[in-house]
């Protein structure tokens, strides 16, 4: 603000000069030091954070880093380390208790300070995230978490299982659903590949074989049995070409206690699949006259791409 009214109160106004006298006001010898930190915030802001522009599939599109690339790359521990130095520094030439000390102890706070509580909570889930694993040799995986995003975060009201079996050729996903109410279950029959399918009573795969934690495949099977799949890269939009899905297998019944459903997904789809990989199981449960319940099985991921935030599965070496 403070530059740009005074750029158009005159046009010819040299702004870096301007921008020299602002910081000698404000932090006195601290200056040279909180012109370096305040150029350092603008830089990964204006260029990393939010000016950030790639070409995707629907043209030029700015996109938004992933938090691991926010903590880990933008404003790394190097770059915290700097600008706490520089903090330091400019505080070490100006006289303690002064107007100049106080300016630079706010900017600490506001600037510094809650930037570390960000890279801090990152870490901490993270670390949980990490420990978050489905070795598929150890039977079923049990689904029990409301997604926060649909549902409102707490624990799921009916029984949800996967269980994995691997064979030469595909990856088979098996979903027992409990559902004490199937005369309510609400899918009705859309096409296959339509992008609504997830509003039907549904399971969901969401794979990322290569382990980047960047690309994933999304796959939905309504109780209907009938399939929704996409390609989806979190920095550059999302792909639907449905060919790409050609051999998936999926099937659909009853059971005693609700519904099941079998997802035969071909290893050739999935490129680069490594051993052990991120993925979420998820279901959303769908009854006529109530809201939906998304459930999940990672307590973190708040997103269909949260890919970051997803468990891992662990296949049978």
């Amino acid at each position: 603000y403070y530059v740009f009214s005074h750029v158009m109160w005159d046009h010819s106004t040299d702004v870096d000069a301007l921008l020299d006298e602002a910081h000698a006001l404000m932090f006195g010898a601290g200056r040279d030091e909180m012109k370096r930190f305040f150029g350092i915030l603008e830089d990964n802001w204006t260029k990393r954070v939010v000016g950030a522009v790639r070409d995707t599939p629907l043209g030029p599109k700015t996109v938004r880093p992933d938090n691991r690339t926010l903590w880990t790359e933008i404003y790394s521990p190097a770059c915290r380390a700097e600008l706490d130095a520089l903090l330091s520094a400019a505080a070490a030439k100006v006289p303690s208790g002064s107007k100049e000390a106080k300016r630079i102890a706010l900017m600490r706070r506001e600037f510094y300070d809650r930037m570390c509580e960000g890279a801090a909570e990152y870490e901490s889930v993270m670390k949980d995230v990490d420990a978050l694993r489905y070795d598929v040799t150890k039977g079923p995986l049990e689904l029990k978490v409301l997604n926060a995003n649909r549902t409102g975060h707490g624990d799921a009201t009916v029984r949800t299982s996967v269980s994995v079996e691997e064979t030469s050729d595909a990856l088979v996903f098996t979903f027992d659903c409990e559902e004490p109410d199937m005369d309510r279950v609400s899918a009705p029959y859309v096409k296959p590949g339509d992008p609504n399918n997830w509003k039907n009573n549904c399971v969901e795969l969401r794979l990322n074989p290569s382990g980047d934690r960047t690309r994933i495949y999304y796959i939905s099977i309504s109780s209907a049995n009938v399939p929704t799949c996409s390609f989806t890269a979190t920095d550059s939009g999302l792909g639907s070409d449905w060919s790409q899905f050609e051999g998936l297998k999926s099937e659909t019944r009853k059971t005693a206690s609700g519904w099941q459903a079998k997802i035969s997904v071909p290893k050739a789809v999935l490129e680069d699949m490594k051993r052990e990989f991120p993925i979420e199981f998820c279901r959303y449960r769908v009854r006529t006259g109530e809201a939906g319940e998304a459930i999940q099985w990672s307590p973190y991921a708040h997103g269909f791409a949260d890919v970051e935030r997803f468990g891992t599965m662990v296949l049978k070496r």
